[in-house]
């Protein structure tokens, strides 16, 4: 993974806590929806349903990356790479350390053929050194927790 070497033994503990707060972000109801439309896409990525309640997901909550983020991957599951890297980069515009889309991105330039924009989109995501790497994913924690105290409670 991207976040290969950072957090010691466990280096899958940052990466799990990352995705912890995102998809947080919008309160336990939308998480809720989301998870479920992200377990009917795993199971068959190739029903346009799947495709059509992350966009619904998306449309109810204009500013949250994570639905965003799944329908890249739902296209990337379909092969749709070109549509992937847009959605991606929307996810982006939101959140420039997505490193789920960082990742998505290259992983579809991997697909297209265009490695040296695969290994310029890999790069990006973390800073090669173990250290570099650790410091930019507890910066991610902190801001993620900050502005996860000012959402509101349900």
């Amino acid at each position: 993974t991207l976040l290969e070497g950072v957090g010691g033994e466990r280096p899958e503990k940052a990466l799990e806590q990352l995705w912890s707060h995102w998809y947080g972000e919008e309160g336990a109801a939308p998480r809720a929806a989301l998870e479920k439309a992200e377990r009917r896409l795993m199971q068959n990525p190739d029903t346009a349903g799947e495709a059509e309640a992350l966009q619904d997901i998306a449309a109810s909550f204009p500013d949250w990356a994570e639905p965003l983020n799944r329908l890249a991957t739902l296209r990337y599951m379909q092969g749709e790479y070109a549509s992937s890297v847009e959605l991606c980069r929307r996810v982006l515009r939101m959140k420039p350390w997505h490193v789920g889309a960082l990742g998505g991105i290259a992983m579809c330039h991997a697909r297209l053929g265009n490695e040296e924009q695969a290994r310029k989109c890999a790069e990006a995501a973390l800073p090669p050194e173990r250290s570099g790497r650790e410091a930019w994913v507890e910066g991610m924690l902190v801001e993620m927790d900050a502005r996860l105290a000012d959402i509101p409670e349900e």
